[in-house]
């Protein structure tokens, strides 16, 4: 790690400005072969970037949001989740320009080629969790991770973390984080390869849920901009409810334990869903519009 550090101010100590260790002057290996040097803080799991190299850089948000994630009003704003994103969006661009040799040929293959899009989008939504808690942290409205892994929503309120809860239905608040990439028009996979973008050839998208008590959804849309991963939008809802949702009926096999089958959140619930974040493209924008045309975008 970099020993010198950055101009960087957290806070005041008996008069005295003081300097956060956490905050590093680092060398950016960016898509491209582009090195330049960005902002980073380090802590004990994750590195935020403070700078970008991504295809997208940045997002309009939707003047006067809020997101109201409990019964007692509390919410956060648009420019929260702007800011998360950006941070997902340089990770996905830094980690999926990553390259690694085969076993026997050497052969180098990219983190792309390696990642189905299961995986792509349990990162998406992750990284989005571990940013909105690291933005909120001292905030009066902060939200942290659920404590473990099959936890419902994925953000709880940081008041009730050390709480004695059942976290897999968590009833106090908080927001469920769900990704797609949509829905292919037929016989549009065929003609796709899979770093292409899919935007143009899509005929929809909605979000699976196992738990059909999520009331409180944000909804993330990726899509590859410039063969990389990225997030276009983000959309939100609290008002979702059990009718909202496909049948999320108990997986019976031996082994399911209390897990469900997904089921999708049908139009109706969809056409609660309002516009947070978008990349500011003529090409998404218009196909959001289409797609979802109750947004607002």
């Amino acid at each position: 790690m970099p020993k010198r550090t950055t101009t960087r101010t957290r806070g005041k100590t008996k008069g005295k400005t003081k300097r956060d260790p956490t905050w590093r002057s680092v060398v950016v290996e960016r898509p491209g072969g582009f090195q330049g040097r960005g902002i980073y803080q380090y802590t004990s799991e994750r590195l935020l970037p403070m700078d970008t190299g991504s295809p997208v850089p940045d997002f309009k948000v939707r003047p006067g949001a809020r997101l109201v994630y409990d019964a007692k009003g509390r919410s956060i704003s648009p420019a929260v989740v702007r800011r998360a994103l950006v941070a997902v969006n340089a990770w996905l661009a830094q980690h999926m320009d990553m390259k690694f040799p085969l076993a026997k040929s050497g052969k180098r293959v990219s983190s792309l080629d390696v990642h189905g899009k299961k995986a792509i989008g349990n990162f998406i939504g992750r990284a989005l969790c571990d940013n909105v808690q690291d933005i909120t942290w001292h905030s009066k409205a902060g939200l942290r991770n659920t404590p473990i892994d099959s936890g419902c929503p994925d953000l709880i309120p940081a008041d009730h973390y050390d709480g004695n809860y059942d976290w897999r239905r968590f009833r106090h608040g908080g927001i469920e984080v769900k990704v797609t990439c949509g829905r292919l028009r037929s016989g549009a996979a065929a003609k796709l390869r899979y770093e292409d973008s899919r935007i143009a050839h899509l005929s929809g998208f909605t979000w699976m849920a196992h738990h059909p008590q999520s009331r409180r959804v944000l909804g993330l849309l990726w899509d590859n901009v410039q063969g990389i991963p990225q997030v276009v939008g983000a959309f939100y809802t609290n008002t979702l409810s059990a009718r909202s949702y496909g049948n999320c009926k108990p997986d019976l096999s031996a082994r399911a334990g209390n897990s469900t089958n997904a089921g999708a959140i049908k139009r109706r619930g969809l056409n609660g869903f309002g516009w947070v974040c978008m990349y500011d493209d003529e090409q998404y924008i218009e196909a959001v519009r289409r797609m979802m045309p109750h947004c607002g975008l």
